[in-house]
């Protein structure tokens, strides 16, 4: 297929849609997990398809994608015109997300902070990429410090050795092992090397693996997950009351703290937790120790941090299996009991569920799912757990630092037995709180709303603005996880909560 030579600039803001997945009527969800409003991607032209189609790899995703036509004779006149589809085998091209429901749709754009240019292709806003050897006398124009190690932005992969980026408004080639690891817009920093005939851009950062989790190491844990609530009251009943504790000699203050933190985190029938004992007992599940820890190592002499570390349940029960482990050590093998073996597994099975809950938090931003948090359930005497949803919303504006407040999408669900289920959607921002409720009975519904003023009323006292909306359902069900079923089978849906 001949492809015009038609210049660049044609295909900026042109629509690209997606049509399925390569292999698959369904858009796979580990590219649709990798979409967000405004985000800027880059991908691949793999294969031409008639009909104005092409496979195309994105994030290593490979999709089938209907192309723009570019010739304005054709559009207004199909079938005496034939259509252009100024792209090619091999072609790299950067898509911005412009919407993600009901179906995906991608616009072409130029790339991050640049217009690239391609082989036969030109614009007249794009440069010449320098060469990888910089002559002494062209050296001199650029601005550099003393050890010229400089921080650059990764401009475009040029091949699985090579990377081109962009420093003072331009591009330079340079060679990395690993360029795949890189994505287009990561900042890295280079150091230009002096040679026999100039200076060398050569690449100091690797890519970063470590912050990216590979989700297979996550699915062995996946048979000790355990929602809070049902954890806290089977870590009471198990290891409070194990007659192993006495014959292990464990210390009984490290006993006592463990018996305060699970009381905190154990619902009291008949009285409603306030927002600070809600973060306390968030602050005390285990899901922070790590950080705590290295606060500790940076202000040893913090008492507060002290505190807050030997209250931590995942702290108490790494303490608790050091100090089981140490005293079996010191038993002979026919004293080593079933009891005793069984009373260790259940202390290391509820750090694995603990660990779980803290690897789920990191994966949801690598995959674009909405961060998880377990609270008991303070309406239920019982171990049931409330699983609260919230997922950042980046298209209500931009955060001016780092310390101003964002927009936040809320979801959480309630099974009130005789009051049926009840699903609350809520955005909130800094200024502005809406509510929406899905409940199965009229009888709560008109409460709901006949209630909703009083409550409206006391979120305008905290500087809210807040609207609330009732809705009847014959069914309501719970806010589905899709971050567990993503490690299961890699083929779910992102969740939406907004309202």
């Amino acid at each position: 297929m001949a492809i015009p030579s038609i210049p660049l600039d044609n295909l900026i803001n042109k629509v690209l849609k997606i049509l399925s997945g390569e292999s698959s009527p369904l858009i796979l969800a580990g590219l649709k997990n990798q979409l967000q409003p405004g985000k800027i991607l880059q991908g691949e032209v793999v294969k031409i398809l008639p009909k104005g189609k092409a496979t195309i790899s994105i994030e290593g995703q490979k999709i089938i994608a209907e192309l723009p036509d570019v010739n304005p004779k054709s559009q207004g006149n199909p079938g005496t015109h034939a259509p252009e589809y100024p792209l090619k085998s091999g072609q790299k091209i950067y898509v911005q997300v412009e919407k993600v429901y009901p179906e995906p749709v991608l616009k072409l754009v130029s790339g991050p902070q640049q217009k690239f240019q391609e082989q036969g292709y030109t614009t007249n806003l794009s440069r010449n990429i320098k060469p990888e050897i910089i002559k002494f006398e062209n050296f001199s124009q650029l601005k550099l410090p003393p050890d010229k190690i400089v921080p650059v932005t990764v401009h475009q992969i040029k091949n699985e050795n090579g990377l081109s980026v962009k420093f003072e408004g331009q591009e330079f080639l340079v060679k990395s092992e690993n360029a795949n690891l890189h994505r287009a817009g990561d900042t890295v920093r280079i150091q230009f090397q002096k040679v026999e005939n100039g200076f060398k851009p050569v690449l100091i950062d690797p890519p970063d693996k470590a912050g990216k989790i590979d989700l297979e190491l996550i699915k062995p844990y996946l048979p000790s997950r355990t929602p809070l609530g049902k954890l806290v009251a089977e870590l009471t009943r198990d290891v409070l009351s194990s007659p192993a504790l006495k014959e292990l000699n464990v210390k009984p203050e490290l006993v006592e703290r463990l018996k305060e933190t699970l009381q905190a985190l154990t619902p009291k029938p008949g009285a409603l937790p306030d927002e600070l004992e809600i973060k306390g007992q968030v602050d005390k599940s285990g899901i922070r120790y790590e950080s705590k820890v290295k606060q500790l190592l940076t202000q040893p002499a913090n008492p507060k941090i002290k505190t807050e570390l030997a209250k931590d349940l995942k702290g108490q029960l790494l303490n608790l299996i050091q100090a089981t482990d140490r005293s079996v050590k010191n038993l002979s093998g026919q004293n080593q009991s079933r009891q005793i073996s069984e009373f260790q597994q259940r202390i290391k099975f509820a750090v694995d569920s603990i660990e779980l809950n803290q690897l789920s938090s990191r994966v949801s931003t690598q995959e674009n799912q909405p961060l998880v948090l377990q609270i008991p359930n303070p309406l239920s005497g019982n171990d049931k757990t409330i699983q609260l949803f919230i997922r950042e919303d980046p298209g209500d504006g931009k955060k001016e630092g780092k310390g101003e407040k964002g927009f936040y999408n809320l979801a959480f669900f309630l099974d009130l037995s005789s009051l049926g289920n009840i699903k609350i959607n809520a955005k909130a921002g800094p200024e502005n709180l809406s509510v929406r409720m899905d409940v199965e009975e009229e009888e709560v519904a008109n409460y709901i709303r006949e209630n909703a003023g009083d409550f409206e009323k006391r979120m305008k006292t905290k500087d809210l603005n807040t609207t609330v909306e009732c809705c009847v359902a014959e069914k309501v069900n719970p806010v589905k996880d899709n971050l567990i079923e993503l490690l299961v089978s890699r083929n779910t849906s992102i969740l939406s909560v907004k309202t």
